[in-house]
């Protein structure tokens, strides 16, 4: 019998959630110019940290909404369409965080930031994981709906 964490919804799990509403105040405090004082930040142009900021934010904020979409604050969602809302959307984000990742190698010797990389490069391709699994997941069960309408269809039929 599965557990109860296995069954629970791939974007209700609480790292998932954390992730992405650290993303989200990190947008926000880069947004405000007050990190633009460390040198990863002063490698990047004003205007190229602050898109993407505003990419890391905007999307992070999209697949919170689709991760609550199907819930009572959007109870009549399809967990297909949320799922696969949530993997396009985290295509930008992963952008966004290794468009930083580059931004701190390039301005920061690797020895003396090799925690900060190994951090960011984690995230990159676990969100990247996480993307993939999301379109599986709503691949998934959409098969399962279309085996379902066809055994209902030969029900009928007999």
């Amino acid at each position: 019998m599965p557990s109860r964490l296995s069954r629970r919804r791939l974007d209700h799990r609480p790292l998932y959630l954390a992730v992405l509403i650290g993303f989200v105040i990190d947008s926000g405090i880069v947004l405000s110019h007050a990190a633009l004082g460390t040198e990863a930040h002063a490698r990047l142009s004003t205007s190229a940290s602050d898109l993407m900021a505003l990419t890391l934010g905007i999307f992070s904020l999209v697949c919170l909404f689709a991760a609550a979409s199907g819930t009572r604050f959007r109870p009549h969602a399809d967990l297909r369409d949320t799922y696969l809302l949530q993997a396009w959307a985290l295509i930008p984000v992963v952008l966004a965080v290794g468009v930083f990742a580059v931004g701190i190698v390039a301005t920061v010797p690797w020895i003396a930031n090799i925690e900060t990389v190994v951090v960011l490069i984690s995230l990159i391709v676990g969100l990247g994981w996480t993307a993939v699994h999301f379109y599986q997941q709503a691949h998934r069960l959409t098969r399962e709906l279309v085996v379902r309408a066809a055994e209902e269809a030969r029900r009928e039929q007999q």
